[in-house]
């Protein structure tokens, strides 16, 4: 997706979630990752419509 934003000379804006570490148990169940995600990423839009044009 980069790649194609700066193919096109436009702005990217990525966001990206690491689940846990590689061989690391998890401290968190998939419904709650889930969630943290889904709430991260609204974070993230709020401040994208404050920023866009």
């Amino acid at each position: 997706m980069l790649e194609v934003a700066r193919r096109f000379d436009k702005a990217a804006y990525i966001i990206r979630t690491v689940s846990d570490g590689a061989g690391d148990d998890s401290h968190l169940s998939y419904a709650e990752m889930v969630a943290t995600v889904a709430h991260n990423s609204a974070l993230c839009v709020e401040d994208l419509l404050r920023i866009m044009p």
